[in-house]
């Protein structure tokens, strides 16, 4: 079972996945189909948390088409 939030910024919605405690990804197939607006969740990308050795967490946004993206501002 996959554990998420979904929350909205400035007009785009996300699915927030926590993977701070199992590491496990999120594929590209993943993120198309939890993003798919009418046989998913219905987001405009998911945002995974990670954890990291330098700092307390690490973002990786993936959009609704699977691909990652570098930055996001309202994530």
């Amino acid at each position: 079972m996959l554990r998420f939030a979904k929350l909205e910024a400035l007009g785009n919605d996300f699915v927030l996945v926590d993977r701070l405690d199992d590491g496990l990804p999120i594929t590209p197939v993943a993120a198309r189909r939890l993003c798919h607006r009418h046989r998913g969740v219905g987001a405009d990308g998911v945002l995974v948390v990670w954890r990291d050795v330098e700092a307390d967490a690490r973002m990786q946004l993936l959009n609704a088409d699977g691909s990652e993206s570098a930055m996001c501002g309202n994530g």
